[in-house]
Parts: C-alpha cells; structure tokens; sequence
C-alpha cells in the first residue's frame, strides 16, 4: 500500500542526498554544514516523527567524532560523516 505522505518524504530525502554531494566539494570548515543537518534533521522530525527509528538512524549516523589532530584528519573525518548521513538517507529514498 502507498503512504500518501511517500512522496514528500521522497523529495525531502533526495533533496538532502543532493545537499550531502554538494557539500562532499566544500571544505570540513564550511558555514553550511551544520545548518544542513539542522534543517533536515529538523524536517525528518516532522515527516516520520521525532522519536521515530529513521529519526534515530540519522541523528546517530556519524557516531562519535574521532579527535583528529591535522587538516588532512579533519577532512577525512568530515567526508566520513557526510557518507554516514548519505547511507542513512539511502535507505529511506524509496520507503
């Protein structure tokens, strides 16, 4: 059965997959960032609710960020959240 809400969320998760490519080009020190995962943490909320388990896997994505003490770590360290957030997302395109 087809949720009448599936295609919002479709657009809303291809949206952020989108967002995550782009800012997989830009340097860990960016100002858009953390207001990307602000607002589509903050749209996942309201789409599946706020204590749901696709809420959860996204919030907990990135797990723990290691202490990396050079530019070339951070960057990695970066990139590595962005793919975390990106597989999480993934899976929900298509639900």
């Amino acid at each position: 059965m087809v949720s009448f809400g599936s295609s919002k969320r479709e657009t809303l998760v291809k949206q952020a997959l989108e967002q995550i490519r782009y800012l997989q080009t830009l340097p860990y020190r960016n100002n858009e960032f953390k207001p990307w995962l602000d607002k589509t943490t903050a749209a996942l909320k309201v789409e599946y609710g706020a204590e749901s388990v696709e809420v959860r896997r996204f919030v907990n994505a990135a797990g723990k960020a290691f202490v990396v003490g050079t530019e070339t770590g951070r960057e990695q360290e970066y990139q590595r959240q962005l793919e975390s957030y990106e597989e999480v997302l993934m899976g929900l395109v298509g639900r």
